[in-house]
């Protein structure tokens, strides 16, 4: 497992070739797990199983490889700028997957209760290759721009090559929460 936390500067690319054996099944390879956002110890190492709000990444290199591997996105805010693949992803509580770049995920992403997805980083595009799927209580937020209507210019875009589910419930909405930047929007005017 990898855990990247508070303060990582990552440069370059992530290539992951490595294979270890399942110990259950050894025709398979365990999966690597990337872990984002998790809170530290004093002496740096993860405490796993939490999640550190403060946490800030923006990424611009690749993460691939020939091994499998699964991001869990476990709090702050991680953004992909570059091309990354992964079986899965899950966006877990107080986690925020962003970024103006590529989520090739065999399994789809998966934003869990009180995660959140804003594409870009601030306006723009994040492509999701796979399934994406709300779980209910999260959120999906969207940045809009009252000079103009283009998607990925003027608004965010989310560009899902693939099944988008909202799996909303009673008490426990999927929420799109439509955050616009200063300026005169015209009623009646679609923006998204």
């Amino acid at each position: 497992d990898i855990f990247i936390g508070r303060g990582a500067d990552i440069n370059g690319h992530i290539v992951n070739n490595a294979r270890t054996v399942s110990t259950l099944d050894a025709s398979n390879y365990d999966t690597t797990n990337i872990f984002f956002g998790n809170q530290t110890n004093a002496d740096g190492s993860p405490i796993a199983g939490t999640s550190d709000s403060m946490f800030f990444l923006n990424y611009d290199g690749n993460i691939t490889g020939s091994n499998k591997m699964a991001a869990s996105l476990n709090g702050g805010t991680t953004e992909f700028d570059g091309t990354v693949n992964f079986e899965e992803v899950t966006v877990a509580s107080g986690a925020t997957l962003g970024g103006n770049g590529t989520v090739n995920a065999t399994n789809g992403v998966t934003v869990l209760s009180q995660g959140n997805l804003g594409a870009g980083n601030s306006i723009g595009t994040l492509n999701i290759n796979g399934n994406l799927t709300f779980s209910p209580n999260s959120t999906h937020t969207v940045e809009i721009d009252a000079n103009g209507t283009t998607p990925g210019v003027n608004n965010d875009l989310t560009n899902v090559n693939g099944d988008t589910t909202f799996t909303s419930a009673m008490n426990n909405p999927v929420t799109v929460d439509v955050q616009g930047t200063p300026g005169a929007f015209t009623v009646g005017r679609q923006y998204t």
